[in-house]
């Protein structure tokens, strides 16, 4: 394939925030803090006090960020799930001396809950300052010189097009109908289970063909079409019927209706990162405090959306929204520790299982469920399928050291992409950026065996439409038309 006419790409000089900004940042930081303990906290006790530092630690990286120009849609992504899940909603939970799901007095546990994410986070910082100052030069070398000629290749959206348009049909007659793809998810899994497709046994390969697969597609070329008429590198109408396709796509095999939730988020942010570039400091804490405020109040309207059994009681005030099952972070961090005292570690076993999530069960004798039923199972609960927070699923494979190595990588990659995005926006790292990202909501989420499947569709697709000659694509491609050509002759 020939690369299209490229002008001068955009760059951004790699820098630290200034003094005035991390003046702001703090003292947003203090605002937002003492506002938490007024409205949040009782009494000072280890495990607030330790609540309270989190959140000003948040606080300050989401307004800091913003002021950085190699932060972008990772960080974007990552401190306000952070902030809103895992730093106010506990301390709501402990004011109130109330879980999201009913169990014995744990409390014993909390300091050690609050404990371990503060590791998480500062973990995740350090990850993220080495990568930004140790590959710096690297940075400006590679993205602002070397990439240049690579960056304006034309997406090839035609590949999630057809792998959607091909799904779309076995999936809506699995499903019954058109209709039924708008139905409760409870009506939906029956409809598949009806036809020997479940989630009981785990992500199956049918599953995956007819759920996660079609999904990541859909939201792939929704991203490749968008990106394609910012760049204005096909016909107008090409690009509007690629558009008009992938938007049909989306709706049907990516809605809250009929999938998860956090596959329906991915698809929506994805999309508004493909329209709206995270480019400046203004457009940077915009998207940031729009993340916020979808956490605090989109986020638990969505659990409508949700099986009955799931849903959770209902709330009187604005407070009661963190003692739904939607919050239910930091119960499954202190549930984890429980269970890692009781029965030790798992030596690598689940993250192993989500790592190798392409490896179907029939092949893979005793491959590890999801860290959360194993947790869940141990506490008794009826229902099993809970979140699991990536720093609690790393506890309960490797430990504290899990922690501290996980994070600082997790920190690390999330920097080097949020870095590729700053600087060289369409080459294939910069794009990656964008989907990935939109995916980290259920990744933060979790657990890994049920969200890395999604993710790690999304990314192979993305390779595919935006990478250099994956797997020879172009070659074929070229090769097709020089026959067809001599055909013609």
């Amino acid at each position: 394939m020939t690369p299209i006419p490229q002008t001068s790409p955009r760059t951004s000089t790699l820098v630290s925030p200034n003094p005035e900004s991390q003046i702001i940042s703090a003292f947003v930081a203090l605002l937002g803090v003492t506002l938490t303990y007024y409205f949040a906290v009782d009494e000072l006790t280890g495990p607030t006090i330790l609540g309270l530092l989190n959140t000003g630690i948040c606080l300050y990286r989401v307004v800091s960020d913003a002021a950085t120009p190699e932060s972008g849609p990772m960080a974007i992504v990552f401190w306000p799930f952070t902030l809103v899940w895992l730093c106010i909603a506990p301390l709501v939970q402990l004011k109130n001396q109330i879980l999201p799901w009913r169990d014995v007095d744990l409390s014993e546990v909390f300091f050690g809950a609050q404990l371990l994410t503060s590791v998480a986070i500062l973990s995740y910082i350090i990850g993220t300052y080495v990568s930004r100052t140790r590959r710096l030069e690297a940075s400006r070398a590679e993205h602002l010189v070397g990439t240049a000629t690579a960056s304006l290749r034309r997406p090839r959206t035609w590949i999630p097009l057809v792998i959607g348009g091909l799904l779309v049909v076995p999936v809506i007659v699995v499903s019954g109908s058109i209709g039924a793809r708008f139905k409760t998810r409870d009506e939906v899994g029956a409809a598949f289970q009806s036809s020997g497709i479940s989630a009981v046994d785990g992500d199956t390969i049918e599953l995956f063909i007819l759920n996660r697969l079609p999904a990541a597609a859909a939201m792939v070329a929704l991203y490749a079409s968008i990106r394609m008429i910012k760049r204005g590198e096909v016909s107008r109408t090409s690009s509007r019927l690629c558009l008009l396709v992938s938007l049909v796509l989306v709706i049907l095999l990516a809605n809250p209706f009929s999938t998860s939730r956090y596959i329906a988020f991915a698809a929506i942010i994805v999309a508004f990162l493909a329209v709206f570039r995270a480019d400046t400091a203004r457009r940077k804490l915009a998207l940031a405090v729009g993340a916020i405020v979808g956490i605090l109040y989109i986020y638990p309207l969505a659990t409508w959306f949700k099986r009955d059994s799931v849903r959770g009681r209902e709330r009187d005030s604005f407070a009661d929204m963190f003692l739904t099952v939607d919050f239910d972070g930091f119960q499954q961090i202190v549930n984890t520790m429980v269970h890692v005292r009781e029965s030790g570690i798992g030596f690598g076993s689940h993250v192993l299982a989500a790592l190798l999530f392409f490896v179907p069960r029939r092949f893979w004798e005793g491959k590890a469920e999801p860290a959360s039923l194993e947790v869940a199972a141990s506490r008794g609960y009826s229902f099993e399928n809970l979140s699991m927070p990536i720093w609690s699923e790393l506890y309960l494979d490797l430990g504290i050291v899990g922690v501290i190595i996980g994070l600082f990588a997790y920190g690390y990659f999330s920097s080097r992409l949020d870095i590729h995005y700053s600087c060289s926006p369409n080459s294939l790292m910069g794009e990656l950026c964008v989907i990935v990202a939109g995916c980290q909501f259920g990744l933060l989420r979790g657990p890994l065996g049920a969200q890395i499947v999604f993710l790690g569709a999304a990314v192979v697709l993305g390779v595919l439409v935006f990478g250099r000659n994956p797997f020879g694509i172009d070659k074929i491609r070229e090769r097709y038309s020089r026959v067809e050509s001599h055909d013609s002759r």
